[in-house]
């Protein structure tokens, strides 16, 4: 079965879906180091500007 990832640029997406895309990289391109490199720095850049929300209400805190 293939799986289909939706496209979306890395400065779209939530703090959560960076994470949730983090955590698929492994198994969808586990050689690909420039895309891991680039969604950390992405994930860091939407903690540090607040595209946090779904995040902050998974762990209880508010937004």
């Amino acid at each position: 079965m293939t799986l289909t990832w939706p496209m979306k640029p890395l400065g779209a997406m939530t703090a959560a879906e960076l994470l949730a895309a983090l955590e698929q990289l492994d198994a969808v391109a586990p050689d690909d180091e420039a895309l891991e490199a680039a969604v950390r720095a992405e994930l860091m850049r939407a903690m540090n500007t607040g595209r946090t929300e779904r995040i902050e209400r998974a762990v209880g805190l508010q937004a």
